[in-house]
């Protein structure tokens, strides 16, 4: 028997044998069994007409299940011809590496001088909302918005618009995987967004297009895996959305599905977004966390919390983002975007558009209590919401008053010191002995509207 070709990924292994074009693939479960299918191709002359002869995943580890196998393989005119031992050799090898591999599946250690990190290349995808690799998690209580900030995110990157107020980093195509709705609503959220984007800038971008693809789906992500990957390879894909967590992997409080889907989604080696969901007790928390198991935070680099407030009927609303976890950065200041809805003359959306807005503002108009930021976080946001310079006098008022308690002179004077240090704000300008400060700001930040 020669060695077969092998391809190893992270929960099956698959051996093929050209010279019979016979392909045997392996899974791996709990480190200890190894189940497997078969297929063959029909037409050598055909290589893609590949045909399944069994899937069941039965613990080849267990010698009588490995000959029940071999003798319906054996047995049946529909397989290649190879014989009894010639089975058994093979399947046997299959559980013996298969087995091997997956106990010595972890990375070799490595000399840390020996290890690259490019510092040439940005941190964020689409800044700062979505990490130049690995996962970025959105998550938020129902009705709030996210599928329709995930699709101005993609969006925005298929065509290097700023719908949401920030350039992307590069224009990258996009693929949008959709548990939740229907193709006809994502194009109709796709036409609302770049219609109220040149209703306002009074332009005419079209739909990008072979940039952005959409796939309705059903199956699990895991079980989808091989058919996603083909996808990104074949469109050239950058950027992959997931809406949503809970229908994508199964039961969120299941440890074993959210260790699952991450690791199939970290597989596809490109910036996933993916959607996921609170309770609307946890929207109500100062603190708000992700529902389901903590594992599921566990996989992301960057995750945002995302709340709305929109008056019943009315055009007009806010949504706030609030950085809930950076891995590789310190964490982002929150972020209020504006939105403006139009509908037309049958009552269906026609035009969404984002603008920067005030973080005071949301504070104001749902009431929320004093917490949830740092004084420095509150001086922050003031001096960036308003193109005033403050002088620490002038911010005692509206630090106080977005943090709900009275905070003093002496306070602010030492927030603004060590945000000083740390590279966060700068003296503006100097009017007789007084100060007025500002936030520093990068390249980026200055382009905002």
């Amino acid at each position: 028997m020669n060695d077969p070709l092998v391809l190893c990924e992270s929960d099956r292994h698959v051996y093929k044998w050209p010279e019979l074009s016979v392909e045997l693939t392996s899974f791996n479960e709990k480190n200890k069994e190894v189940s497997a299918y078969i297929k063959w191709l029909t037409n050598k002359e055909h290589p893609e007409r590949w045909r399944i002869f069994d899937h069941g995943r039965l613990n080849l580890s267990v010698s009588p299940t490995r000959d029940t196998k071999i003798k319906k393989f054996h047995a049946s005119v529909r397989t290649p011809d190879l014989g009894f031992e010639e089975w058994e050799s093979r399947l046997i090898y299959l559980t013996d590496k298969s087995l091997q591999q997956y106990k010595n599946r972890s990375e070799p250690e490595e000399d840390v001088r020996e290890i690259e990190f490019d510092r040439s290349q940005p941190a964020s995808l689409l800044e700062p909302l979505i990490a130049s690799e690995d996962i970025t998690m959105l998550f938020a209580a129902p009705a709030a918005g996210k599928s329709m900030l995930s699709t101005a995110m993609a969006l925005s990157l298929s065509t290097g618009l700023d719908l949401l107020g920030t350039t992307p980093v590069k224009e990258v195509n996009c693929l949008y995987l959709d548990w939740e709705d229907s193709r006809s609503t994502f194009r109709m959220r796709c036409e609302s967004l770049l219609d109220g984007f040149n209703r306002y800038h009074l332009t005419s971008h079209p739909m990008p297009a072979e940039a952005l693809w959409y796939k309705r789906m059903s199956a699990s992500i895991t079980d989808e895996k091989d058919v996603i990957k083909e996808i990104i390879k074949r469109r050239e894909v950058g950027c992959l959305f997931v809406d949503s967590l809970s229908l994508a992997g199964g039961d969120p409080n299941d440890v074993h599905n959210a260790l699952s889907a991450s690791q199939a989604i970290r597989e596809f080696g490109i910036p996933t977004v993916i959607l996921h969901h609170m309770s609307k007790a946890a929207s109500q928390s100062a603190t708000p966390d992700p529902y389901g198991s903590v594992f599921n935070t566990a996989a992301p680099r960057l995750a945002w919390s995302l709340a709305k407030h929109q008056e019943e009927g009315a055009e007009d609303g806010m949504i706030q983002l609030t950085n809930y976890k950076s891995n590789r950065s310190k964490k982002f200041p929150t972020r209020v975007l504006e939105i403006n809805y139009t509908n037309d003359t049958l009552g269906n959306l026609s035009g969404v558009y984002y603008k920067q807005g005030s973080v005071m503002d949301f504070v104001e108009v749902n009431n929320m209590p004093a917490k949830k930021m740092t004084v420095r976080e509150a001086i922050y946001l003031v001096l960036r919401d308003d193109p005033d310079h403050y002088s620490i006098e002038g911010l005692c008022t509206p630090v106080s008053e977005l943090l709900g308690q009275d905070y003093g002179e002496e306070h602010i004077r030492v927030e603004l010191d060590r945000g000083r240090t740390k590279g966060e704000f700068r003296v503006a300008k100097t009017v007789g002995r007084k100060n007025y400060w500002t936030i520093v700001k990068d390249e980026k930040e200055e382009d905002l509207p």
